[in-house]
């Protein structure tokens, strides 16, 4: 009997993304996200992501949240899946000197997929968590970092298998413009667990312009 030989490739790619921050009252917001991404060392915009997602504060602390996704792939069979997502985020921060603080998000979400020719949706479950530290007195500059993972929960026929999905490394910076705009922009590592013995590392710029109104 003889083992399947693992199978590793690298790409590379770009993912420009544009957020907009909707500020509805004092606790609760919606951002609007589009996202198209350069995969396949940079062949081609092969996918568009689009994501919305309702953030309630319950305190300054906690947070709830509900979303939709939609996901455009371009690339061989011509796919769409939809996504409904459900949250719950908690901050806190952390004292490193007189002058400097980390700021932490934790994030866990249940996602359930739909996805072009499944006969069942596929269940997803993703845990974030990001720093981010101001590295100039004015606080116009940060460090920003994130790591995310995500398991597929159920067993679907010829589409997500359940175990570990993927995962994601993000290292940058942002600057603050103002109040309302700023740029996030870096280098994104990601691990996808492709089935079997197969692997694939993305080497991924990303950059965010986020605008908040």
């Amino acid at each position: 009997m003889h083992e399947s030989k693992a199978e590793i490739s690298n790409v590379s790619g770009i993912w420009p993304q544009a957020t907009l921050k909707i500020k509805l009252n004092d606790e609760s917001r919606l951002i609007l996200g589009s996202s198209p991404r350069l995969n396949d060392n940079f062949r081609s915009f092969n996918q568009h992501l689009f994501n919305s997602d309702f953030i309630y504060d319950f305190n300054d602390h906690w947070s709830g949240l509900f979303g939709y996704r939609w996901l455009t792939s371009y690339h061989e069979n011509f796919t769409n899946q939809h996504w409904l997502d459900q949250g719950v985020l908690y901050r806190h921060k952390l004292k490193v000197s007189e002058n400097k603080k980390i700021y932490f998000v934790h994030r866990a979400m249940i996602e359930e997929r739909f996805i072009t020719d499944l006969d069942t949706y596929s269940t997803r479950f993703r845990y974030l968590l990001s720093a981010k530290m101001p590295i100039t007195k004015s606080k116009k500059l940060s460090w920003l970092s994130f790591n995310e993972f995500f398991v597929n929960l159920n067993e679907t026929i010829k589409g997500p298998q359940q175990g570990i999905d993927r995962n994601r490394f993000f290292t940058g910076l942002d600057y603050a413009f103002n109040n309302n705009v700023s740029l996030q922009a870096g280098y994104q590592l990601e691990y996808l667990n492709l089935g079997g013995a197969n692997k694939r590392f993305e080497h991924l710029i990303t950059t965010n312009l986020v605008i908040s109104i």
